[in-house]
């Protein structure tokens, strides 16, 4: 990703039960995003805490976390 984005779009957002060891009986909310039509992603955020605020900075630290990734080559 040359230029980080300016915005994404939510796609799709379901409740699953939280696969993290340390919070067994709790909820997540998993969310497909869409930074444009040929990059869809997803995240999970915690049940209890989701709102616009922390969806917003799950997104930006997913990308942000992403952009150490993609676009490097590896030897093999």
């Amino acid at each position: 990703m040359a230029q980080p984005p300016r915005q994404f779009t939510v796609l799709d957002v379901r409740d699953l039960p939280s696969p993290d060891p340390a919070r067994i009986g709790k909820w997540d909310k998993l969310v497909v995003y869409e930074l444009d039509p040929t990059h869809r992603y997803t995240i999970r955020v915690p049940a209890e805490s989701f709102d616009k605020e922390a969806l917003v900075a799950a997104v930006k630290a997913d990308i942000q976390e992403r952009s150490l990734w993609v676009n490097q080559s590896f030897p093999l």
